[in-house]
């Protein structure tokens, strides 16, 4: 067992499997380093401690990366997910990475650093007592409906303490609903439901004419005395310009995709007289039309378009975070303001590299969100996404919620 002192446990003190203690380079912790990781899970360092008080801890890992930077598999009691390292080829040759936030029982836990990238060093691990930071309550539209707002308090109220469950389902009310096949197979439906409105911008609706999905959703925000929380995304297929290498016919089907439109809205943007400037605000007042149905019925939404930047495979990622900025906030100014809708609540969620300069500002979002999909086929229920937690917190000040996830969250183990 390794000595835990002032929330120090020194790699060197670990079980070591098939790695090995070094005292160069130096300026290293305690009396040296582990070295030797390669890409194997194998070759990995085991620190095992006795914490002395349970709760919420953000762990930090010593490290160096002389070869550039890295990451490494990171396992704590069991709940996994990695560290990356920041290449030290120069400057100091050790440096200290934020391995996310954890929740540790009373006495002996395990951490465990090893695989993926290799050629690294573990010098030590430390934690540092953390809490969760209470989130803002005040929503970015000023003229905010009783609805949007407590259920706005609602989420806040939760936050850090509990987790809804949701499900994306743009087949609700037909027979091959996701959330009936949830009730038949648990008893409970989800918490939130998410659907897209995808069908109502002029790409699709000029090649398959009036959709009635909007009608099939507001069954779902009306059932059980609208008791379920109601979440739109919008895959929105581009009004022009549809012809491409990738989609030869022109096709809306899977025109939201940068592949398959050559839609330039940055230029569109830019000539506010033009034409496909027109294009866009028509577009955004179809689907103001269709989020007046919500407002009508006195349904808060969880409002969430443009989603998964700064990746560009959706167009709309696909040509800069200052473009990006400006569609964000011509579109919330156009619903808001024009529409006065007032019953949304914004949601902003980056893919798993979020960046800083993509986001719209507090005065266009309410929540910053996180779209989270498994690496691999085979689900592992002991994934920790806390390292993405903890990326997102220091980024955005909004309300931060897991927004889509084809993983499963494990409860108890990550805020």
């Amino acid at each position: 067992m390794a000595p835990l002192t002032n929330g120090r446990a020194e790699a060197e003190a670990g079980v070591l499997r098939r790695v090995t203690v070094a005292t160069t380079p130096t300026g290293f912790s305690g009396t040296g380093y582990v070295t030797g990781f390669t890409n194997s899970d194998t070759l990995n360092v085991a620190i095992t401690f006795n914490n002395p008080t349970a709760g919420l801890y953000k762990l930090s890992v010593g490290y160096t990366s002389p070869y550039g930077p890295k990451v490494a598999n990171l396992d704590v009691n069991g709940s996994k997910s990695t560290v990356a390292f920041a290449g030290t080829a120069t400057g100091p040759a050790f440096a200290v990475s934020d391995a996310g936030t954890v929740l540790l029982p009373q006495g002996l836990n395990t951490v465990t650093i090893g695989g993926n990238y290799g050629y690294y060093g573990v010098d030590y691990m430390q934690l540092t007592a953390a809490s969760v930071a209470p989130p803002p309550k005040q929503l970015s539209d000023p003229l905010a409906t009783a609805g949007a707002k407590a259920l706005h308090s609602y989420l806040a109220d939760l936050y850090g303490t509990k987790i809804l469950s949701g499900q994306q389902d743009d087949q609700y009310g037909n027979a091959n609903s996701e959330v009936k096949y949830v009730l038949a197979t648990t008893g409970k439906e989800p918490a939130i439901v998410s659907m897209d409105l995808l069908n109502y911008a002029s790409a699709a609706v000029t090649r398959y004419g009036a959709s009635t999905d909007a009608e099939r959703y507001l069954t779902w925000s009306r059932s059980g005395n609208g008791r379920g929380i109601t979440a739109l995304i919008w895959h929105w297929r581009a009004p022009a310009d549809n012809v491409t290498t990738a989609n030869p016919s022109g096709s809306p089907d899977g025109a939201f995709y940068t592949a398959n439109t050559a839609f330039n809205f940055a230029a569109a943007l830019a000539d506010t007289s033009g034409t496909r400037y027109h294009l866009l605000l028509n577009d955004i007042d179809l689907i103001a039309a269709q989020l007046k149905k919500f407002q009508a019925a006195g349904v808060p939404v969880l409002w969430r378009p443009l989603h998964e930047t700064p990746g560009t495979f959706f167009w709309w990622g696909n040509q800069g975070a200052d473009n990006f900025k400006k569609l964000w906030q011509l579109l919330y100014t156009r619903l808001t303001v024009r529409h006065q809708l007032h019953n949304l609540i914004w949601v902003y969620s980056t893919d798993a590299t979020p960046d800083a300069a993509w986001y719209p500002g507090d005065a266009y979002v309410d929540v910053a969100g996180d779209d989270i999909y498994q690496s691999s086929a085979t689900l592992d229920p002991n994934v920790n996404i806390s390292g993405n937690w903890t990326a997102r917190r220091w980024r955005f000040v909004a309300l931060l919620l897991i927004v889509s996830a084809a993983v499963q969250p494990r409860p108890g183990s990550s805020f």
